[in-house]
């Protein structure tokens, strides 16, 4: 996977840079917006299929440390 953005490490500016054009990096994030959604919903079903016999409490605890749910939090789904 090719990356578009790049940590700034210059101590004066915090945050991302990229070397490439506007339109490629908004290519790839209108992918990502459009596809995001159902994607990960689906990889949530799956995941969230193994704690199917946790108690309410427990698959709660489960959902808010699940991987998948940090990455939509990121994304903005």
């Amino acid at each position: 996977m090719e990356q578009l953005t790049h940590e700034r490490c210059n101590g004066i500016r915090t945050g991302y840079w990229s070397p490439k054009s506007k339109e490629e990096i908004v290519q790839k994030l209108g992918a990502i917006e459009h596809q995001a959604e159902d994607l990960i919903g689906r990889a949530c079903d799956d995941y969230c299929r193994m704690s199917v016999n946790a108690d309410p409490e427990e698959f709660e605890q489960i959902c808010k440390e699940c991987p998948i749910n940090k990455l939509a939090e990121l994304i903005g789904i």
